[in-house]
């Protein structure tokens, strides 16, 4: 099975080493979500709303993996694992686990496409 993922679980940051699968590839989502930064948090979420095609990288991970990131994101509670379609860098397609926020929040920050290109902007 594969993740999909766009934030603190790529490579460089964070929670990376709770994936202990194989990267797959840089990928894109295939459909159109909005990325937003939770609460001045430092880590972003996903909502359905169509603003732009959101970057990120995929994993092959295993039912344990799998388990272990729904603790870490507390799902179904705070993210809610979903399958979405993304889209390797070589124009495969295929359908990944991806988490979305759980709860609908009201808030104006921009959204944005890309965690890395955006952390790397704040200078962080």
């Amino acid at each position: 099975m594969f993740l999909f993922t766009y934030g603190s679980l790529k490579k460089g940051f964070k929670y990376n080493g709770f994936l202990n699968g194989s990267f797959i590839d840089n990928a894109k989502t295939k459909f159109k979500y909005s990325m937003r930064e939770y609460c001045d948090s430092g880590f972003p979420y996903l909502i359905k709303e169509e603003d732009f095609h959101i970057y990120g990288e995929v994993y092959e991970i295993n039912l344990e993996e799998l388990q272990t990131l729904d603790m870490l994101e507390d799902h179904p509670k705070f993210y809610r694992r979903e399958m979405i379609d993304i889209i390797l860098e070589n124009e495969t397609t295929l359908k990944a686990y991806c988490y979305f926020l759980s709860e609908k929040i009201i808030d104006n920050k921009k959204p944005f496409d890309n965690w890395t290109i955006d952390m790397e902007n704040r200078g962080s």
